[in-house]
């Protein structure tokens, strides 16, 4: 289908000439019409002889007409090129058949314009995969949230985590802040969340708002704050075992005194 509607074919077509003589008539006439009232008024000022005026204006009208032909073949083939550029997304013309230099150049450009779209379209879809590509192997759960707030696409580490039931977290009011907060400000929020259900969890959410979407990052930081509680604790009780030996030996050697 690349070349349909613009080989030499195409100009016994009936669907194309029906296109084409409208424009070349038009032509014709605007071509045609200044040298018939140039040559009119010199016959009729005697300017010209009669012979000589009407061989001149034959030539004139010959040379419009065949212009006009040309040019409105030429429109009507361009015509067809742009609808072909539209129509057929996986293929483009090689060349334009177009007789006219100037609408041959036009063809081409248009040709080369399409190309050019068509090239950067790809390189951005390229660009997309690997980008979700990227987002699929984060080692951490990641959401896509739409504009009501609603998960939209998940990762696979978030599939892992939660599974398909997401909604303690999206339910939780510190989140919800969080992603009212990333929507009126545009930039990205962090908050901590203490999930009790399913499974109690201590969280990091990032919330990223683009483009009236969100995605939402997740950091598991439930082991972590159960070695720092572990810490925590176990200094506590170390400072209460050590007390009453101290205070035991500080007596004494108040006694002793």
């Amino acid at each position: 289908m690349a070349d349909a509607g613009l080989t030499t074919k195409t100009l016994n077509d009936k669907a194309l000439f029906d296109k084409a003589w409208p424009a070349a008539l038009a032509f014709f006439l605007a071509l045609g019409a200044l040298p018939t009232i140039i040559f009119g008024l010199l016959v009729s000022f005697h300017e010209l002889a009669l012979l000589p005026g009407l061989i001149s204006w034959g030539i004139c009208l010959t040379v419009a007409l065949g212009f006009g032909v040309l040019l409105g073949r030429d429109m009507a083939v361009m015509a067809q090129l742009v609808r072909s550029l539209r129509m057929s997304p996986d293929e483009l013309p090689k060349t334009t058949n177009l007789a006219v230099p100037g609408m041959r150049l036009l063809g081409q450009e248009a040709i080369n314009l399409v190309r050019a779209e068509r090239l950067n379209q790809a390189r951005a879809s390229d660009r997309s995969a690997a980008d979700h590509a990227l987002l699929e192997r984060l080692p951490d759960p990641l959401l896509r949230l739409n504009a009501s707030g609603a998960v939209i696409w998940r990762n696979a580490s978030a599939i892992a985590t939660f599974g398909m039931e997401t909604a303690a977290l999206l339910r939780h009011p510190d989140l919800r802040a969080a992603l009212t907060e990333a929507t009126n400000t545009g930039s990205p929020v962090r908050q901590s969340i203490a999930l009790t259900v399913p499974v109690p969890r201590n969280l990091d959410a990032t919330v990223i708002p683009v483009g009236g979407l969100a995605y939402v990052l997740i950091a598991d930081r439930t082991r972590e704050r159960n070695v720092e509680k572990m810490r925590a604790d176990f200094v506590a009780n170390s400072s209460h075992e050590l007390r009453t030996p101290l205070a035991s030996l500080i007596g004494f050697i108040e006694t002793l005194r």
